[in-house]
């Protein structure tokens, strides 16, 4: 984990120094937002495979079921350098977390629980389309890594609570995002992200010295 992070921090630097020497920016972008319904793969099988296969594992698994699954709003950091005029390129993190409970089928007492936590973490490309005075408009593109903790699984009362981790794919697509402001300003994206379908939030662009007496705060 500590060695992507690494790569994608030096791969943006370079080349935001790149830009630099061409004259092209950089400026510097930073977010931080909130996503609904955000993509995930709640762990329901491990209510399965967790069971062993002796009678009472199979007892188990027959006089319980898992409840609703409740997600929750992705929280989300990123920051983007811009290449172009019409192209800017950085990396995303996210957190959200999913958990149900379980039930008894006689009674629907509460018997146990499942938690999921998520960390996504991607580099991403955005295309700017539409550029006005303060407002733009944009689609972006992401493909990273995600990592997932079971933090807490426990089925039933009698058990003691299990912990795992693993590392799976993810991904984003906005199709649509606008961005209202100069400097200060707020954004609103759709698509099919990790972060979540809708996402909403704040920004602050920063600029170097040379940038606000050239007049460069488009």
């Amino acid at each position: 984990m500590k060695r992507i992070l690494l790569l994608i921090c030096l791969s943006v630097m370079t080349l935001n120094l790149s830009a630099q020497r061409y004259g092209l920016g950089p400026r510097h972008e930073m977010r931080v937002g909130v996503g609904l319904l955000p993509m995930s793969d709640f762990h329901l099988e491990a209510f399965v495979i967790d069971r062993d296969c002796s009678a009472g594992g199979f007892y188990d698994r027959t006089h319980l079921y898992i409840g609703d699954i409740y997600k929750s709003p992705s929280i989300s950091f990123s920051y983007t350098g811009r290449l172009a005029r019409w192209f800017e390129l950085g990396f995303v993190a996210s957190y959200h977390s999913a958990f149900a409970h379980t039930y008894t089928r006689k009674g629907n007492v509460k018997e146990g629980h499942y938690a999921d936590h998520y960390l996504h973490i991607m580099p991403t490309a955005r295309f700017v389309w539409l550029r006005r005075d303060l407002v733009r408009m944009y689609s972006s593109v992401g493909l990273g890594i995600t990592s997932v903790h079971v933090g807490c699984a426990k089925p039933t009362s009698t058990e003691v609570a299990r912990r795992s981790a693993g590392m799976i794919f993810g991904f984003e697509i906005v199709g649509v995002g606008i961005s209202v402001g100069r400097r200060v300003f707020g954004f609103a994206e759709l698509g099919v992200a990790s972060r979540g379908f809708f996402n909403v939030g704040v920004g602050c662009r920063l600029f170097s010295q040379k940038q606000k007496r050239n007049g460069e705060i488009y």
